[in-house]
């Protein structure tokens, strides 16, 4: 009955974007019982993290383990794999064109301060004085979306834009590493992994 609640509690946060909340209480329900929707779904919570505090490693040992312990669940848990990966791809490419547009304005600004010979103030309101995230969330008019706590500390916005970047390879290396190292054979992967190396295509400075 409490792994069932923590289950509940799991699927809740996750359509929330709660992920954090949600790798808690599949880790929980986990600890209580083990079963194929808490391995499943921890491994789809941790990739939702990828750009908080989860690395590649740790999602691939979620979703290898899942498959050691049920293997039926291959088709299943490599479509939940493709459909989410896919998604946040989409949405790294996303940020990645906006954080363009922001590197573009903040290089317009330091030359503008260069040429009005006024930079101390200019050049620091528009590089370093701030972190990027508030820049570009008062520049946008808008959040993220998502959180990006890896780079939450971060003020210079390309080195943003190159994290996000290596975020989408990373995602891309994660899919490839888990087929290949359980051999699994569907059309499906194949068409992700084309898209995937034309998002890079897209993405790369």
């Amino acid at each position: 009955m409490k792994q069932n609640y923590q289950l509940d509690k799991a699927k809740m946060a996750f359509k929330s974007q709660r992920f954090d909340e949600c790798l808690t209480s599949y880790e929980e329900a986990l600890n209580n019982e083990f079963s194929e929707e808490g391995w499943m779904g921890l491994s789809i919570a941790k990739l939702h993290l990828i750009s908080e505090n989860q690395t590649p490693k740790d999602i691939l040992y979620s979703l290898n383990k899942t498959l050691e312990l049920y293997p039926k669940s291959s088709k299943e848990l490599t479509l939940d794999l493709l459909k989410n990966t896919k998604y946040l791809i989409h949405k790294f490419v996303d940020l990645i064109a906006q954080l363009d547009v922001q590197i573009a304005k903040e290089n317009r600004n330091k030359k503008f301060a260069l040429v009005a010979a006024a930079g101390t103030m200019l050049m620091s309101a528009n590089s370093k004085s701030t972190l990027w995230s508030r820049r570009f969330n008062l520049a946008t008019g808008a959040g993220l979306g998502y959180s990006m706590k890896k780079w939450a500390d971060e003020e210079d916005t390309k080195v943003v834009r190159n994290g996000v970047y290596y975020t989408i390879k990373d995602l891309i290396y994660v899919v490839s590493t888990y087929v290949e190292t359980n051999n699994i054979k569907l059309d499906e992967v194949n068409t992700f992994l084309e898209e995937g190396d034309q998002k890079l295509l897209e993405a790369k400075e």
